[in-house]
């Protein structure tokens, strides 16, 4: 079947999560977290999570996603933003930063499966993130192979798009690729 490409998928799965007002509002707990979770699923597909070769879809590869660009979460958390705040706003049960964290990761990894899982036939709907994330996950789509692939912008690689490259290009061929320095 064809794929549908959709804009705010992320989105719309946090709020199927935590329905707001209105069927297409976030409550103020999908809120909180909206930023992060966007971020830490893009971050997880664009580093091959879940994919052959690459980490599994878990908390612990999350966690360690999150890890490697250190305090960079803080700034997809809204009051963290405007202020360095010693402790997590407790309107939601957030006790501290460490909780605040472990709870955005199981909501991350519940958005990741469930977006993953959309992605799959018969009702194929993907992202952005998605339309190299899900070849580099199921690599049997590649039918066709080329002797030449041309990259641009390589500066802007990641493990996936790298994979991505690999996947497009026969055994034997080869790989042009060029960017900033």
């Amino acid at each position: 079947g064809k794929a549908t490409v959709v804009k705010g998928k992320t989105k719309a799965i946090l709020v199927r999560m935590f329905r707001g007002d209105t069927p297409t509002a976030l409550s103020p707990e999908g809120r909180f977290f909206r930023g992060f979770v966007k971020w830490l699923v893009s971050m997880a597909k664009s580093h091959g999570l879940g994919c052959p070769g690459f980490p599994d879809i878990d908390p612990a590869g999350l966690h360690q996603l999150v890890m490697r660009y250190d305090g960079m979460w803080r700034l997809k958390l809204p009051k963290a933003k405007t202020q360095r705040d010693p402790e997590p706003p407790t309107e939601f049960g957030l006790g501290s930063w460490a909780v605040a964290l472990d709870r955005a990761i199981r909501i991350a990894l519940e958005v990741l499966q469930e977006s993953v899982a959309h992605a799959r036939p018969p009702a194929v709907a993907v992202d952005f993130d998605d339309m190299v994330y899900i070849p580099v996950r199921c690599p049997e789509l590649f039918r066709r192979r080329h002797a030449f692939v041309f990259c641009d912008e390589s500066q802007d690689l990641n493990p996936v798009r790298t994979r991505f490259l690999q996947l497009l290009t026969r055994p034997g061929g080869r790989i042009l690729a060029v960017g900033d320095p």
